[in-house]
C-alpha cells in the first residue's frame, strides 16, 4: 500500500489556507473532510488488521488508537466509555499541534473534531456529537466529549 504524508507544518497551512479561504464554511469543510477521512481509513485499516464493526469496540478502539499514535497525530486515550449511553471522552496527548485548544478554535481543532466524530460514527452506527476540545496542558493535551446526535 502507498502512503502519502504531509508534515504536519504544511497540512497546518493546508488547512488554514481553507479557512482563510472560506472563512466559517472551511471550519466545515475541513471537519466534513476530516470525518470521511476517518470513517475510510477505519475501513481500510479494517481490511488490513481483520478489524470489523462486530468486534468488541474496546479492541477497535485500540487499533484506531495505536494506528492514530504510530502515523503521528498524538496518542489518544479512552478514559471515558459508555457504549450503553453512548458516551465517550477522549483525551489526545503529544499532539504535533499544541495550538488545537487556542479560544477561537484552530483549524486543527476541527480537523481532531472530524476524526473523533467520523471514528464514533463508525463504531457505533449512530451520528454522534464533539465538544471540545478543552485544555489539559500548555504541550496541546486535549479532551474531547462524544456523545450521541440528537
Amino acid at each position: 500500500m502507498s502512503n502519502v504524508s504531509f508534515h504536519p507544518a504544511i497540512f497546518r497551512i493546508f488547512l488554514t489556507n481553507l479557512r482563510e479561504t472560506f472563512q466559517s464554511a472551511g471550519d466545515a469543510i475541513i471537519f466534513n473532510m476530516a470525518k470521511e477521512f476517518s470513517n475510510e481509513a477505519m475501513l481500510m485499516i479494517g481490511k488490513q488488521m481483520g478489524v470489523s464493526i462486530d468486534m468488541d469496540p474496546s479492541r477497535i478502539v485500540d487499533v484506531f488508537s495505536a494506528r492514530m499514535d504510530e502515523s503521528g497525530w498524538g496518542n489518544f486515550v479512552m478514559t471515558r466509555t459508555d457504549f450503553k449511553e453512548f458516551d465517550f471522552e477522549v483525551e489526545l496527548n503529544s499532539s504535533p499541534f499544541p495550538e488545537i485548544t487556542e479560544e477561537n478554535g484552530s483549524v486543527m481543532c476541527f480537523f481532531y473534531r472530524g476524526v473523533l466524530c467520523g471514528f464514533f460514527e463508525f463504531l457505533t452506527r449512530r451520528p454522534m456529537m464533539i465538544k471540545g476540545p478543552e485544555t489539559l496542558s500548555s504541550d496541546g493535551d486535549a479532551v474531547f466529549h462524544i456523545t450521541e446526535a440528537h
